[in-house]
């Protein structure tokens, strides 16, 4: 740091540390769908790294539910040829509905450094254990748990119960 810089004193940034993308439950446009690289997904991604570029914030985390997709998506695509360039910090993150003896939600927002190599990310999935149903983290064991929930209680949580999986009433988005 230059002598002028410790002159000037402390400054602050504005840091947004929790943003979704298309890949999260809580994601309220156009989803990703299928292959991560197919070019509806790229095109997603492009609008994330503007909608970013163009934001106040300095630095974003991303804190997409129950997944890493929308990190891999990002990072991926960046690194690809004619890719726009991302001109503000993204870190990888999670957001994790947690069990508790609350009435209430309880989420954890974990944050990664920006460095972490994908395969720790994954490790790290891996290793959570859905508590109903004692499986790791996938989509499909998050799709056998949606399946497995009875009305009554996706309800009591907001969460639809028409239509999603043929011969059953329940959504997919737990």
């Amino acid at each position: 740091m230059s002598n002028r810089e410790m002159a000037r004193g402390s400054v602050w940034r504005q840091w947004d540390l929790h943003v979704h993308t298309p890949a999260s439950f809580h994601w309220t446009g156009k989803k990703f769908e299928g292959d991560l690289s197919s070019p509806e997904n790229r095109a997603l991604i492009d609008e994330m790294i503007k909608a970013m570029n163009d934001a106040e914030p300095a630095a974003f985390a991303i804190m997409d539910y129950w997944t890493f997709d929308g990190w891999f998506a990002l990072k991926n695509r960046l690194a690809e040829a004619g890719a726009p360039v991302l001109k503000k910090t993204v870190f990888p993150g999670i957001e994790l509905r947690l069990s508790a003896p609350t009435i209430k939600r309880l989420n954890a927002h974990v944050i990664f450094a920006e460095t972490i190599p994908d395969h720790h990310l994954r490790e790290f999935l891996s290793d959570l254990k859905l508590e109903r149903n004692d499986r790791s983290v996938s989509k499909e064991s998050l799709i056998d748990l949606a399946r497995a929930t009875a009305d009554d209680m996706l309800i009591k949580k907001g969460h639809k119960t028409v239509g999603a999986f043929p011969g059953q009433g329940h959504d997919a988005s737990l």
